[in-house]
């Protein structure tokens, strides 16, 4: 298995609770965009801009992950569809300053530049200091969960695309992202939970359809069984907005966090959240989401009466929750209220 390290336009939020000995944090943010307006913003002002204001968020977490939404390569052979993005691989440092331990590529947009340049991302990933999810030298390999272990507490982590990849040859035994289907994932976390009992298991999907505030049904039915096959959260992430918020056997479902860094047009595209998993020995797990506002590209922190608002708006998008708020961000409960 491999092992490793962990970390929205409204951010999406499971914040630390304490770090303290036996406990662990986990944050996960959504789509981070290098690339096309970001670019413009990092020729303007600099890369470190673009994290100072939610650096603290991040760095709270002992652990964070972002999906990086375009390949980091100085390998430029743009594969033949419609948005093809690219970042300078030295922009992955300030990523790991601003407090992220790891990277997600299995999405779409990953292989927008060629295998060789999706092989040339994973090692920049690991050149500048992070963990790469999502991705292997064959596609079970990409498929395995990354591993963390500290402090007494073992988390993995399995990450696909759900999507259908333009002009990508599907080739198992060459450099890939993982691409299982729900199916395929609830059978690996199934046999993976037969010999790791006591493994908390997330589960990040790049999926969804983009600019829809609800999921489809089709990923109801896929989170349900990704969900009863043992998995403990699912985060997904591509909609580019703020989805609504389930709980499945008593499991959070996030289907979207938004965007993170991006730059987004839309208003509905400009806020996120993002979300910490705290998970203490011998505790139950706790969720925290922190909501943020896209701002020429940058993720800042919203202002209380904003937050308020934006928690309005996400308790309407989502059934069967309630939001805590609490100095640490909304506590996430399941009610068996309906909140419709």
């Amino acid at each position: 298995m491999k092992s490793g390290l962990l970390c929205t336009v409204i951010a999406l939020t499971v914040l630390v609770c304490n770090r303290e000995k036996g406990s662990l944090s986990i944050c996960f943010t959504g789509d981070l965009l290098l690339d096309r307006g970001v670019r413009t913003f990092i020729g303007r002002n600099g890369v470190d801009a673009l994290f100072q204001p939610i650096s603290g968020s991040i760095k709270a977490a002992d652990f964070a992950i972002a999906n990086l939404e375009c390949p980091a390569t100085a390998v430029a052979t743009p594969t033949t569809k419609q948005y093809v993005f690219r970042a300078e691989p030295q922009w992955l440092d300030a990523v790991r300053k601003c407090g992220f331990t790891h990277l997600n590529v299995a999405n779409n947009h990953a292989i927008d530049h060629s295998r060789k340049a999706l092989v040339e991302t994973g090692r920049n990933i690991q050149k500048y200091g992070l963990i790469v999810t999502g991705y292997g030298t064959t596609h079970t390999e990409a498929c395995e969960p990354v591993e963390i272990e500290e402090r007494g507490i073992q988390i993995a982590v399995f990450s696909s695309v759900l999507l259908p990849l333009e002009n990508w040859l599907y080739l198992p035994e060459a450099p890939s992202v993982c691409q299982a289907t729900s199916g395929q994932l609830s059978d690996a976390i199934r046999e993976y939970r037969k010999s790791h009992e006591n493994v908390f298991i997330a589960v990040m999907l790049h999926w969804g359809v983009e600019y829809h505030a609800f999921p489809a049904t089709y990923q109801c039915k896929q989170a349900s069984e990704i969900i009863t096959s043992g998995a403990d959260i699912i985060i997904g992430h591509h909609p580019h907005v703020l989805q609504s918020v389930s709980f499945i056997d008593g499991k959070p479902v996030l289907y979207s966090l938004g965007n993170f860094v991006f730059d987004a047009k839309r208003p509905d595209a400009s806020i996120g959240i993002v979300a910490t998993m705290h998970i203490g020995e011998g505790r139950e797990p706790c969720c925290y989401l922190k909501p943020y506002h896209i701002e020429n590209c940058v993720p800042i922190p919203m202002k209380p009466e904003e937050s308020d608002e934006c928690k309005k708006y996400l308790i309407s998008l989502s059934e069967g929750i309630t939001l805590k708020t609490t100095s640490r961000g909304w506590l996430l409960l399941e009610t068996k209220m309906s909140r419709r």
